[in-house]
């Protein structure tokens, strides 16, 4: 079992420890109302045991297309997508970026991330007849390469707004790079959940400590446990209670839709075994 890089600040703090997804992690805090975090300042969430898998080289484009069933991404774009299997069952539906022209990070913080690990892998290695239509992909675990951070609330904008040029921070949907505070080279993609902004920052294992610290000297910033961060996820995204590890996971074509997990052209793997 392994630890984040934050492990003894959230000791400092006072969490509760446990494991998630492999990790000893800090699952509830002594004080502060996940809520109230969302809808007076912003939440901080250490995500160290989420999975993160990079896929780059000349056919990453036709890759994501094959393997993630949401809407085509332009370079700096991002969306949660359907990752599905062959007979139509979901393997997971990670945070999918578009980091460059041929370069796609898919970020995963349920329970299935071993799962989508594989399946990606084994789709990279496709090959038919002497034909292997993803040749020259490199398809990388790189979880624990970087600390995944999640800042979460009405004030998130506010306070990560203190570290960031005017321009350089994504909007909803995108992702960008900048280097923040000056110094600290991350990658911040931002979605909208509860009503809030999110905004999901991957730093240099070196400066998440510096990292963290400094968010928290916000007084608006408040940091929450994995647990209290699940109970919310489940709530803005209700089909994420389904992705236990190990079992089958089914969605219809309809509940893919509606999620918005699903683009409408089709032409992903799974898609001919999706139930109506």
């Amino acid at each position: 079992m392994s630890k984040s890089e934050l492990h003894e600040e959230h000791l400092v703090l006072g969490a509760r420890m446990g494991v998630w997804n492999g990790v000893e992690a800090p699952l509830a805090y002594p004080a502060g109302d996940s809520r109230a975090a969302l809808r007076e300042g912003a939440a901080l969430v250490d995500l160290s045991g989420a999975t993160m898998l990079f896929s780059s080289g000349e056919p990453a484009e036709a890759f994501a297309g094959a393997v993630f069933a949401g809407d085509a991404l332009a370079v700096g774009e991002c969306s949660i997508q359907a990752a599905l299997v062959g007979d139509g069952s979901l393997a997971a539906a990670p945070l999918v970026a578009r980091t460059g022209e041929h370069e796609y990070l898919a970020f995963d913080v349920s329970e299935r991330g071993e799962t989508l690990s594989a399946w990606l892998s084994f789709v990279s290695k496709i090959e038919q007849k002497g034909f292997a239509p993803y040749a020259g992909l490199d398809c990388d675990d790189v979880s624990g390469k970087l600390v995944p951070l999640a800042l979460w609330g009405a004030g998130a904008n506010a306070v990560l707004s203190d570290y960031a040029q005017e321009g350089e921070l994504p909007g909803l949907g995108q992702v960008a790079n900048p280097a923040l505070d000056g110094r600290i080279p991350t990658i911040v993609s931002c979605l909208e959940l509860l009503g809030a902004t999110c905004y999901l920052l991957l730093v240099p294992p070196a400066m998440a400590r510096v990292m963290w610290r400094s968010l928290l000297s916000f007084e608006s910033v408040t940091p929450l446990g994995v647990d209290g961060a699940r109970e919310l996820l489940r709530e803005a995204l209700p089909w994420a209670s389904r992705l236990s590890a190990g079992e089958r996971v089914e969605l219809t074509r309809a509940e893919l839709s509606g999620a918005g997990l699903m683009r409408d052209g089709g032409g992903f793997i799974g898609e001919r075994g999706l139930a109506e």
